[in-house]
């Protein structure tokens, strides 16, 4: 029986599919470059929009396209990942974020054939990537885009690209040459990943987004430098302070969680904003048990013949970004695979302060995701314990698994974080934690949010008022906001309620609207027993001058039928 044959055409077409199913504009593109750089461990990135070069033998290098290079390693095997389609030596490297050998294809969405060129790791190595070569249709001109022999582009156009790229990248660099798709360079008449021609000012304009590239620098773990230039003048540069060092990844965090943070410092206007995150590797539990069922996909690479169990590492991350001051009150959740899936994905949540402006949050895990690499299986299902009965259910049991027991209880620390680092006053924590949890995103995921720990404003002794993250369970019980405006009167009229606080273990939580806790808080029949007596609850509660909200005062009266 002869083998099986794949067709130029089948992956021309394959390519297209992908192309439609996940890449509508070109910020996709810009993450999924960005993706591999860092997989490469690379700590500069560079995108110029340029005019080409008129001189070239190499038709693709005449006219206008992109020049993206990094400075990350470029290996043998790199070379035969960089050509193939659908192979990937990451299916099973737990330290690369991607994971399909289609990512790199993402730039297709611009050109029909792209030129590779690196250097710093063992002997320069150029080529063309050209889908077309080998495709039956009338009128393919595609063969002239070819190197003239296996070594790659003729001198000339080598001096060409690295007089471009060397000042900045003496010692190493990959390079990639994107031509932007146009009339006079297409495969053929008609023919072409797409019918859209990219247009420099609108392609620069998409990938310039300030606001975003922070977002997605806080969840790499090697690139520190970002910079978008057009015609070599800098449109938009990124780059990251980490103060109290940055996301790791399962490679290098093993077990338990940790934090960390630091600022992003942008040019040309010089802004900086702030970010906190935590990462939580948890290796017992479900998750390890949904790692040997049989239904764990298994992948060949072109690294191993031998079938592998592709990774999903029980790592989870939170990222939070004080996005922009200048920006409408909001907060953006974004669900990601280190990298955020889908702008469709997201969650915005509005804050009541003017000036709070915008933050960002990332929630990472090692999900499984749709064929579209757009969302995540099961993200909106409840976690069950049941064991799966196939594929499909062992994606969703680990989606919602990860979800709840990594991902989501890593907030309440998140935020806390984000007061001790100085991000936001605690004024501004109040709003933030007030819009969360009155959110109908909050309340479907109350339980994993809080699974650990609840993050509450407490009411201390003698007279003072902090924010504390307390474990989930601990009893809580609510005060009104008022108390924080003077937390001393409370003890004036309540002789002694500090004191029964702390011989019960129990925290007194000023406004619960502002508190993330595992249960609503309230007061159960047996405290207001034991902390209220009729005669005293009477005085209190008709004392004018408490400056204690009536629905509150009224709360306590009808407990001992006690006009309010």
């Amino acid at each position: 029986m002869p083998d099986f044959r794949v067709s130029p055409i089948s992956i021309v077409n394959q390519i297209k599919s992908n192309l439609q199913d996940r890449y509508d504009s070109g910020y996709p593109v810009l993450k999924e470059l960005l993706q591999n750089a860092d997989d490469a461990e690379a700590r500069r990135f560079r995108l110029d929009a340029l005019p080409g070069w008129p001189t070239a033998v190499n038709p693709l290098l005449r006219g206008p396209g992109l020049l993206v290079v990094n400075d990350g390693l470029f290996r043998k095997d790199d070379e035969r990942g960089i050509t193939s389609f659908g192979e990937s030596g990451k299916a099973t490297d737990s330290a690369a974020i991607g994971k399909f050998g289609l990512g790199q294809k993402a730039v297709f969405h611009l050109c029909d054939a792209f030129v590779v060129y690196a250097y710093g790791d063992g002997e320069p190595f150029s080529t063309v990537v050209n889908p077309f070569l080998g495709v039956v249709v009338d009128g393919n001109i595609s063969r002239q885009w070819e190197p003239p022999s296996e070594s790659g582009l003729v001198d000339t156009d080598l001096d060409l690209l690295k007089r471009q790229v060397s000042p900045d990248f003496p010692d190493r660099c990959l390079a990639l040459w994107l031509p932007f798709r146009r009339e006079g360079l297409r495969p053929a008449p008609g023919v072409g990943f797409s019918s859209n021609f990219p247009s420099q000012p609108e392609t620069i304009a998409e990938l310039a987004n300030t606001d975003d590239l922070r977002l997605l620098l806080t969840a790499l773990r090697h690139l520190e430098s970002v910079e978008i230039r057009e015609d070599s003048e800098t449109r938009c540069a990124i780059g990251i302070d980490d103060e109290r060092d940055r996301l790791l990844g399962p490679k290098h965090w093993h077990s338990g969680t940790r934090s960390f943070g630091g600022t992003i410092k942008t040019r040309p206007d010089q802004s900086v904003a702030q970010f906190v995150g935590r990462e939580a590797m948890i290796l017992d539990g479900r998750l390890a048990g949904l790692r040997l069922t049989p239904h764990w996909p298994k992948t060949i690479s072109v690294l191993s013949p031998t079938p592998q169990p592709e990774k999903g590492e029980p790592h989870g991350a939170a990222t939070l970004l004080r996005a922009s001051k200048s920006a409408p009150s909001q907060l953006r959740i974004s669900w990601a695979v280190f990298l955020p899936i889908s702008e469709a994905s997201d969650i915005e949540i509005s804050l009541e302060g003017k000036a709070l402006g915008q933050f960002r949050l990332l929630l990472h895990g090692y999900f499984f995701l749709d064929s579209g690499r757009r969302m995540i299986d099961g993200l909106s299902a409840s976690a069950r314990d049941e064991e799966p009965s196939d594929a499909s259910g062992l994606r969703r049991a680990w989606n919602s698994e990860l979800r709840d027991s990594v991902v989501l209880p890593l907030l309440p620390a998140l935020l806390r974080d984000a007061l001790n680092s100085k991000m936001v006053t605690s004024a501004e924590l109040a709003q933030l934690v007030a819009a969360i949890a009155g959110s109908e995103w909050f309340q479907k995921n109350r339980s994993a949010i809080c699974k650990e720990s609840a993050i509450v404003r407490v009411l201390e002794a003698p007279s003072g008022t902090v924010w504390r993250l307390v474990p989930s369970g601990r009893p809580l019980r609510p005060l009104p906001k008022s108390v924080a405006d003077a937390p001393g009167r409370i003890e004036e009229l309540f002789a002694g309620i500090h004191s029964w606080a702390q011989s019960r273990k129990t925290l007194l939580c000023l406004d619960k609207s502002a508190s993330l806790t595992a249960e609503p808080m309230g007061w159960p029949a047996d405290d207001l027993d034991s902390l209220f007596t009729p005669p005293r609850c009477l005085e209190w509660v008709v004392t004018t001058q408490s400056g204690l909200p009536q629905v509150f005062l009224c709360s306590v009266g009808r407990r001992f039928s006690v006009p309010a």
